[in-house]
């Protein structure tokens, strides 16, 4: 690793979105990931919340079929606009390592989980290097003490090497729909993703 990674970047795309088991390389890749939208999802629910951006047409429905609602963490799919829907997973099986990336101690993440974190990132070099040192950080920590220009005891107190998730960044701003709930029967059978 050359360099130390300051720039936010989206902790639940990082490390939640792995669990989910789907393949790096789809055709389609959420927008952006969540962990909370107003008042209908906190943190505390154990939900991802994936936003696609996407035209429906025989290969975003293809899509959602094969990756999406047979998944067996998909709760429900959320209709914000024709082109724009929030898929949810539900991440309950996940619940100690989802309160653990919550408190930013990714290094003590499940081992199945840091795998599943790993095998998604594993052909991007770079990322890889990062991710590493993200849930295996004593590896790193003199690298770091020097980047930094600081005592590794400093480095090894604090332990983690990637800060914990921004909630106010980790929260959808989108508007709600003021005819659902997250939490309410809202799912869309597949022929509804169309507006007409």
């Amino acid at each position: 690793m050359n360099y130390t990674y300051t720039d936010y970047f989206q902790k639940s795309k990082v490390f939640l979105y792995p669990m989910l088991g789907l393949k790096k390389g789809l055709d389609y890749v959420p927008e952006q990931t969540y962990i909370a939208w107003g008042n209908v999802c906190k943190p505390h629910h154990l939900k991802l919340l994936c936003l696609y951006k996407a035209t429906v047409n025989e290969k975003y429905i293809q899509f959602v079929k094969n990756n999406i609602v047979n998944n067996e963490l998909f709760e429900r799919t959320i209709k914000v606009s024709t082109d724009t829907f929030i898929h949810v997973f539900d991440l309950s099986i996940h619940k100690d390592d989802y309160e653990l990336f919550f408190k930013g101690a990714y290094s003590k993440i499940s081992d199945k989980n840091k795998i599943l974190i790993e095998t998604f990132f594993a052909k991007n070099l770079k990322m890889a290097s990062y991710i590493e040192g993200f849930l295996y950080p004593e590896l790193y920590h003199q690298d770091y003490a020097d980047e930094l220009n600081v005592n590794i005891k400093i480095i090894k107190e604090v332990h983690e090497l990637c800060s914990v998730p921004d909630l106010i960044k980790e929260t959808l701003k989108k508007e709600i729909p003021k005819d659902i709930g997250l939490f309410k029967n809202n799912l869309i059978p597949l022929d509804k993703l169309i507006i007409n």
